[in-house]
């Protein structure tokens, strides 16, 4: 329809669109819109069971505030302000304690990578449980993200068969 709109008009002899708008209309539904139009129809035809779950729930009205005259001022005596401050300077140290701790243990972790560069190079080749955590965990994520991706394009191919076999 686009390309009969960018065609001269029999009558007026005008046109709408001229070959630029044409190529970049087109450019861009094949591009966004239908290039996933399989899965919009899907989305919007294939009926799906769904399970809808109503529950009561009994929500009280705010509470009245007391007028400010009603109001009492509280006053700290010189101990509960005392341990108010000790329990804030408890939890700073705590804070730092933990700060100390992450700072402490990555360093060992460097150094313990650092020395196990060095055993593999002093010794040609280290034992195979040898290896740095890190790498071990790699690996293992890795083999996740492959066994994960190769089913997802599996429920992929499924889902374009479904949407072939609804043509």
């Amino acid at each position: 329809m686009v390309r009969q709109h960018a065609l001269p008009d029999e009558k007026t002899k005008k046109r709408i669109f001229n070959a630029n708008n044409v190529e970049e209309i087109s450019d861009f539904f094949s591009t966004t819109f239908f290039r996933h139009y399989k899965a919009y129809a899907y989305a919007f035809t294939v009926e799906r069971r769904t399970q809808t779950t109503s529950v009561d729930v009994a929500v009280g009205g705010p509470m009245d505030v007391p007028p400010l005259s009603q109001a009492k001022e509280i006053v700290l005596t010189a101990a509960e302000k005392q341990a108010l401050i000790q329990e804030e300077k408890r939890q700073l140290l705590a804070q730092k304690a933990l700060q100390e701790d992450k700072q402490e243990s990555t360093k060992e972790k460097k150094s313990s990578e650092e020395s196990g560069r060095q055993k593999k190079g002093d010794e040609g080749e280290a034992a195979p449980n040898a290896e740095p955590l890190d790498e071990r965990m790699l690996r293992e994520i890795n083999k996740r993200v492959k066994t994960e991706t190769a089913t997802l394009r599996d429920e992929i191919r499924d889902l374009k068969e479904v949407c072939e076999s609804l043509e």
